[in-house]
């Protein structure tokens, strides 16, 4: 009993810092000085620890959070080193959609700022998880996630995997989707994969 209640003191405390850092990650200087501050730390404990990830409000302000800082964090290697990555996509199933949302944008702004992290994202099962969430009907996630389908398409091996899996048959379907703002994500997530590939464009339009 007394372990829970401290758990449940510990998230009393996290919550408004979580709040505080999601509200003052909005510009690049802002992010930086999170970073620098060693707010990240807190928000990794957070999403690492079994019983805490039970509390999904928690999980989802951390990971929005973390999505935020990204161009911080992943400028260096210090938490990639961690684990980060694998934890990461660890999280892109089992979990409520706007932790998947934060999940999912975590990623295409970890690819974007080294595509050598996209390996590691196809050696931890990512790729396939990814292509899933393209039958949510979620918006936000949609566009979320057909973004980090077109970052990591950047990389040869992930976008060969994609092939295999059909994710871009799934990704090209998204263009006819009632939303200009998925319809734009989806274009965007294509290009890697029209610049590299080996069909035809009258080939790609019979998708």
């Amino acid at each position: 009993m007394e372990y829970f209640l401290s758990i449940s003191t510990y998230l009393s405390s996290m919550l408004p810092l979580i709040m505080s850092e999601l509200q003052c990650a909005e510009d690049n200087f802002a992010r930086k000085a999170v970073y620098d501050l060693k707010g990240i730390d807190p928000l990794l404990e957070i999403i690492q620890n079994s019983n805490l990830r039970q509390n999904k409000c928690l999980v989802a302000a951390a990971t929005g959070a973390i999505w935020k800082c990204s161009s911080a964090i992943f400028k260096t290697k210090k938490y990639v080193d961690k684990g980060i990555i694998e934890l990461l996509v660890s999280m892109l199933h089992g979990e409520t959609e706007e932790i998947l949302i934060n999940v999912s944008g975590t990623i295409e702004e970890m690819v974007k700022a080294d595509i050598s992290y996209a390996g590691t994202v196809k050696k931890c099962s990512g790729i396939p998880y990814l292509i899933k969430l393209l039958t949510i009907e979620n918006q936000e996630l949609l566009v979320n996630t057909t973004k980090a389908i077109g970052a990591l398409a950047r990389d040869t091996e992930s976008r060969l995997e994609m092939e295999r899996l059909d994710g871009f048959r799934l990704i090209w379907s998204l263009l006819k989707y009632p939303s200009s703002s998925v319809q734009a994500s989806a274009a965007w997530a294509i290009c890697p994969y029209v610049k590299s590939s080996r069909v035809s464009c009258n080939s790609l339009v019979q998708l």
